[in-house]
C-alpha cells in the first residue's frame, strides 16, 4: 500500500518504490490500483479498485459450519439451524466472536451484539466448561443473530471519506465529530469527517468504538461518561492519523447526556475519584474542542450500545453519514 500526494503520478510512485526495493533484493508481488477490475485484499477487508467501496471479509466455523470453505449457497438458513442444533458450545460463540474482523469496528452494533450474547453464555455456563452444550433457548437466539452476521458479510461501504468532487484535494478542509453513547451494556462513540462546499455538505463515518460494561454494575451517567473518555481516545487517534492528509478546522463532540455536559464544566477536584480523574482525562485532551447536547434518537452511537441494532439500522444514514450532518 503506497500513500502518495493527489497531485503525483502513481507511475512515477511505483517506479520508486520498485527501485528501492530492488537495490535490497525484493520484489514486490503485484499492485493494484483505483479503477482496476480484480478485487484484493486489503487491511482485513476486501477492496473493489473498480467500485472503490470495502466489504468486510468473514469466515465462521461452528460445529460443522465452515465459511471460506464452502460456497454461499451452502450456507442456506436450513442448514445453519440443524448444525447450530446439533451442535453447538460456549467455544464455538468465542469463536464466531473472534473470527469477526473489522478493525475499523464499522460494524460495531453487530460486534457488541456478539460480545454480549458471549457475555450471556459465561453467566449461564460459567467461567468453564467451554465444550458444554448450549441451552435450547441459547442456540435459537444465536441463530437470529447469526443470521445477521452472515448478512454483514455483503455489507459494503466507501474507502474513501473524501469526496470525490468539489474538495480541494491537496489538504482539503473537514470538521471531525464524534458522538458518544453509554447504556447499563455497553458504551460507545461514533466519529465523522465532515466536508462543506458551497451548499453540499460531505459527511461519512470513519470509525467507531465500543466497550461493553462485563460483570461491572454500572450506573446510566457512569457509562455515559466512560463514553465520552472512549470518545476522546478514540477521535485524538483518528487526528493523529489524518492531520498530514485533512487540515481538521474543528472537532466537535456530541453526546446525549445532560449529566455529562454539566459534569464538564466544573473542575474535575469537585467530583469524587472515579468521576473526577475521567472529567479531568476529557478537559485535558478535548480542551480545544467543543462539547453539544444532542438529542437520544439522533446519536449514532446509540446503535453500538445495545444488543437490538438491525443491518437496516447500519445501512442507514444515520450510522453511515451521522444523519442530520
Amino acid at each position: 500500500t503506497a500513500n502518495q500526494s493527489w497531485d503525483q503520478d502513481i507511475d512515477v510512485v511505483i517506479a520508486v518504490l520498485e527501485s528501492i526495493a530492488e537495490s535490497g533484493g525484493l520484489k514486490f508481488k503485484n499492485w493494484t490500483k483505483l479503477g482496476d477490475a480484480t478485487s484484493t485484499k486489503y487491511l482485513g477487508y476486501t477492496w473493489d479498485p473498480k467500485e472503490d467501496t470495502l466489504k468486510p471479509r468473514l469466515w465462521f466455523n461452528i460445529g460443522k459450519i465452515e465459511r471460506g470453505k464452502t460456497t454461499e449457497e451452502d450456507l442456506t438458513q436450513e442448514n445453519i439451524e440443524q448444525r447450530v442444533m446439533a451442535s453447538c458450545t460456549k467455544r464455538d460463540i468465542l469463536s464466531v466472536q473472534g473470527q469477526f474482523f473489522d478493525p475499523l469496528l464499522i460494524l460495531s452494533p453487530i460486534i457488541v451484539k456478539l460480545r454480549l450474547f458471549f457475555g450471556s453464555i459465561c453467566e449461564e455456563i460459567g467461567p468453564e466448561n467451554w465444550n458444554t452444550q448450549l441451552s435450547l433457548q441459547k442456540k435459537k437466539e444465536f441463530i437470529i443473530m447469526f443470521k445477521e452476521v452472515l448478512a454483514a458479510s455483503s455489507f459494503t461501504f466507501p474507502r474513501s471519506c473524501i469526496p470525490r468532487n468539489g474538495i480541494n484535494f491537496k489538504y482539503p478542509e473537514g470538521q471531525l465529530i464524534c458522538f458518544t453513547d453509554g447504556s447499563l451494556e455497553a458504551y460507545a462513540c461514533a466519529v465523522y469527517l465532515r466536508f462543506k462546499t458551497g451548499e453540499h455538505n460531505y459527511c461519512n463515518l470513519l470509525t467507531s468504538g465500543v466497550k461493553t460494561v462485563g460483570v461491572r454494575k454500572l450506573t446510566a451517567p457512569r457509562t455515559e461518561l466512560l463514553g465520552a473518555v472512549l470518545g476522546v481516545q478514540v477521535t485524538n487517534n483518528v487526528i493523529s492519523e489524518i492531520s498530514a492528509l485533512v487540515d481538521i478546522k474543528q472537532t466537535l463532540f456530541l453526546t446525549d447526556s445532560r449529566i455529562v455536559l454539566g459534569q464538564l464544566k466544573h473542575a474535575s477536584g469537585r467530583f469524587e475519584m472515579y468521576v473526577g480523574s475521567r472529567l479531568d482525562f476529557i478537559q485535558r485532551n478535548s480542551k480545544d474542542s467543543v462539547w453539544k447536547w444532542v438529542p437520544g434518537d439522533l446519536n449514532p452511537a446509540d446503535l453500538p450500545t445495545r444488543a437490538n441494532s438491525n443491518m437496516e439500522e447500519i445501512q442507514s444514514k444515520k450510522w453511515l453519514h451521522g444523519g442530520f450532518l
